[in-house]
Order: C-alpha cells, then structure tokens, then sequence
C-alpha cells in the first residue's frame, strides 16, 4: 500500500460537488491504482467545505509491480468530469 496524504485549503465558497481522482502512476505514466470518489472517502463532500476551513484527507492505493510511481492527484467536478485542478506529487520507488 502506498498512503497520499493532502491537506485542502479552501479559499473560496464552492458551488459544485466535486470529486477527487487519486492515482499511482508508474515510469510509462500509466495508472497502476486509483481511487475516484469524494474528497475524505465520501465523509466530507465538497459543498460542505467552508472557505479558511482545512480538510485532511489520506488514500491508501495499492502498489502493483515495480517503480518508481508518481502520486497525482486530480479534482474535478461530479456533474461532468471536468477538471478543475491536479497536483503531481513526489515520486518513490
């Protein structure tokens, strides 16, 4: 198992629900694991959040052949996929 951990910081009101795209990538940049779904294992939907509020958040994916792998993470609205931001996190072997 691999864990990816974020702390969202919300800046702003938000007006969709949005989901969250976790994923392990290996050396070719394909997917090897990932989680889809709301934000805080579907405890703490995003239309809930409240702007100055931090949202602790951890997946744990499993790890599936050899690495090295990059974490990415990828939130995107609910109602019709499209992303809204991504971040790429360190890599590990």
């Amino acid at each position: 198992m691999q864990r990816i951990g974020i702390v969202w910081q919300v800046t702003a009101v938000i007006t969709d629900t949005l989901q969250v795209s976790a994923r392990l990538l290996d050396a070719a940049g394909q997917i090897v694991a990932q989680y889809d779904g709301e934000p805080v294992h579907r405890a703490r939907p995003t239309l809930t959040w409240r702007p100055g509020e931090r949202i602790v958040d951890v997946y744990d994916l499993p790890l599936q052949g050899q690495g090295p792998f990059t974490p990415l993470l990828i939130l995107y609205r609910a109602a019709d996929g499209r992303e809204v931001g991504r971040l790429a996190l360190p890599g590990f072997d």
